[in-house]
This record gives structure tokens, sequence and C-alpha cells, in this order.
């Protein structure tokens, strides 16, 4: 009697590995860009208590990071920029979404940390920043803009 498997049986193990690995591929992915965006939460806050102490300096926020008394860590993941006076943020250098802290507060909305994108509703980038954004905490029912989706993280 000879011992060994056959070549369907190896088949059906190779079948039922490639899909648990489909399943669990994009977990693993939006685990590990979770991870990713504690760097950036952490800089935003320096950042923007960088920004209040510029304020209350000069009265009135920064326009450039230059201005700041502040080291930004280098990041191989993000860009760190000044949106005008209003907010401070970072965006990702490989995927299409931002974090971002409101400087000033908007009539009617109480949050100051928003996950946002770019990208267009019904592309796979706006479906990928809506993710990270979700997994991040937001509140991605509650769309702030069309035109420039912000999603509010509500902690």
């Amino acid at each position: 009697m000879k011992k060994g498997f056959t070549l369907i049986e190896l088949l059906v193990v190779v079948l039922i590995i490639g899909i648990l690995a489909a399943v669990a591929l994009p977990k693993y992915e939006i685990a590990v860009e979770k991870a990713r965006a504690a760097e950036p939460l952490s800089a935003l806050k320096n950042l923007r208590d960088a920004q209040e102490i510029y304020y209350m300096a000069n009265g009135s926020y920064a326009t450039n990071l230059a201005d700041l008394d502040i080291t930004l860590p280098e990041s191989k993941h993000f860009t760190y920029s000044i949106s005008g006076t209003t907010s401070v943020f970072a965006r990702s250098k490989k995927k299409s979404y931002l974090l971002a802290y409101r400087l000033s507060q908007r009539a009617g909305s109480p949050f100051s940390i928003a996950c946002g994108t770019g990208a267009s509703a019904g592309t796979a980038d706006y479906e990928y920043a809506r993710k990270i954004c979700a997994s991040l905490g937001a509140d991605v029912s509650q769309l702030e803009s069309d035109s420039d989706p912000r999603w509010a993280i509500v902690k």
C-alpha cells in the first residue's frame, strides 16, 4: 500500500488556504494601516498644540510649518501640512486618506478631529479611506461634505 497524497487532495488544501488568505488579507491591511495612523495622530496633537501656542503669542494661526516651534518626526508613511489657518493635517503617502485636527470649530460641529480623502465617492480609493476612517472611530454614516469627503472622529 502506497502512502502519500493525491493531486486532488493537494489542490483542495491549496484552495482552502487561498480562500482563507483572500478573507484575511483585507482585514490585515486595515489593521496595519490603523497601526500606522497612530504616528500622525500623535504628531498632529503636537502640531495642534504648537499652533495654539503660536496663536496665543501672535493673535493668529501660523500658515507655514516653519513658523512653528516644533520638529516633526521623519515619516515614511505621512506628510504633514497646514491648511490655511483652519487645520493641521497628515496625508498618507501611499493610500488616499488624511487625518486632520481643526483649529477652529465649524458652526454646529463639535468635532475637532477629521479623517477624509480627496477621492471621489464610488471609487476604490474613496471606499478604502472610508474603511480606514471607520476603523479609527470616524462616524462614516455622516459625511461632512460631498465635494471634500471628511468624517468626524468621535473619541
